[in-house]
């Protein structure tokens, strides 16, 4: 009995590997001696997901190439045109299809959200979900075609996703936001502005202090941290004028900004005042340390 059920076990597991052998990672090095990872989907080509997970301790990117030999990602987008946008579809497909083709436009416009439809998407959302990622809202693509035949077409395109790690992130914020229910936070960092790399976020705690701004990051030690940046908002209350007394004010982050030693960060701050409306903004310079410096007024 021992030795069938042992056998099922290592059958199982074989055909595991060879159903979901479908993901191998690439490390690269950076120029400022960092490492990033890219975890390409190759159909039956790599190794199962929880490998790469082994090798990967960080926010990573996900690439698609299409056609990638999955059938059924091809079947999905297919699908989804179809029934979504039948005479843009059959526009396209009366036209070259190549890649300034206009006729392309409103399926190019479309894609981001017949990706997000297919089952591939749905189950890679869940299975990362699973292991504390989330993919970021944003779906980065570039050529897109579509390559025909007589028979039959598949959709051509080279997609990025970006990975979120929450779990970490969520258990700093419980520090900070000791009253905040984990749902709440997971929403808060979701709306929140990231920065490209996903090393940084700034969020709302509106259940805290109707005006309160945090900044989450890594600090020093590559872990994430909260820090309270809600005093920009006098930073540019003060250059419209500290004095008035506003009917409304309203403070956001608005821009990330390239710098390869802070997180720079651009704050916007509206006010209104017997019906006009005033705007200031400030730039933000933090370190891995949590020191903060001004960057400029604009």
């Amino acid at each position: 009995m021992k030795k069938i059920i042992l056998a099922i076990a290592i059958l199982s597991t074989i055909a595991l590997w060879l159903y979901s052998n479908d993901w191998v990672v690439e490390k690269n090095l950076l120029d400022n001696n960092e490492t990033s990872y890219t975890l390409n989907y190759l159909p039956h080509r790599g190794t199962p997901l929880f490998y790469p997970f082994a090798q990967i301790d960080k926010a990573f990117s996900i690439r698609v190439m299409l056609p990638c030999g999955d059938a059924q990602i091809e079947k999905e987008l297919k699908a989804y045109y179809q029934n979504k946008m039948p005479k843009e579809l059959n526009s396209a497909l009366k036209s070259s299809c190549n890649l300034h083709n206009p006729t392309l436009s409103p399926m190019i416009d479309a894609f981001p959200l017949a990706f997000k439809s297919t089952s591939f998407y749905k189950k890679l959302e869940k299975d990362l979900n699973t292991k504390g990622y989330w993919i970021d809202k944003k779906i980065d693509f570039e050529k897109f075609t579509i390559d025909k035949n007589q028979k039959s077409y598949l959709f051509s395109a080279d997609i990025w996703l970006k990975t979120i790690p929450f779990q970490e992130l969520i258990e700093s914020a419980k520090i900070v936001f000791p009253n905040l229910l984990e749902a709440n936070l997971k929403t808060m960092f979701k709306k929140g502005l990231w920065n490209d790399k996903k090393s940084a976020v700034v969020v709302y705690p509106h259940d805290t202090n109707t005006n309160s701004i945090y900044i989450f990051f890594r600090n020093k030690l590559d872990e994430f941290m909260g820090l309270d940046i809600s005093q920009v908002e006098k930073m540019n209350l003060g250059k419209i004028g500290l004095n008035l007394h506003f009917d409304k004010v309203e403070t956001k982050a608005v821009e990330w900004i390239y710098d390869e030693k802070y997180y720079h960060i651009k704050i916007e701050t509206k006010a209104w005042l017997k019906g006009k409306r005033y705007r200031r903004s400030e730039e933000l310079l933090i370190d891995k340390n949590a020191k903060i410096k001004r960057g400029g007024f604009k």
